[in-house]
């Protein structure tokens, strides 16, 4: 379950959720199971559990995905029309896991 402080320094902003990451560079988020707000555009998100969150709207351009766990995520694409082009749940397997076949 997502911290509450870092999901609501995050509604507040990307300039003001870049400042607090910058004061703290190892840092570790909890957005996960969050839904998170749309402009996420060049936002700070590295190292950032982001495990099953709602990402659906978010505009992820130019935003530092660098280490975030995205396991279970849930991104759509969308047409202009308002169809859902593509609905998934990405997960992501270390390379231990995808060599062996087991998840761990």
């Amino acid at each position: 379950m997502a911290n509450d402080e870092h999901v609501a320094i995050l509604k507040e902003g990307v300039d003001d959720w870049n400042a607090w990451r910058d004061k703290d560079p190892d840092f570790l988020p909890n957005l996960s199971d969050a839904d998170l707000p749309e402009d996420l555009a060049g936002a700070n998100l590295s190292e950032a559990d982001l495990t099953e969150a709602l990402l659906s709207r978010a505009d992820l351009r130019g935003a530092d995905l660098h280490g975030a766990s995205l396991v279970e995520a849930r991104l759509f694409r969308r047409i202009s029309a308002g169809r859902t082009l593509a609905r998934r749940s990405y997960s992501w397997r270390t390379s231990a896991e995808r060599t062996s076949g087991v998840r761990t």
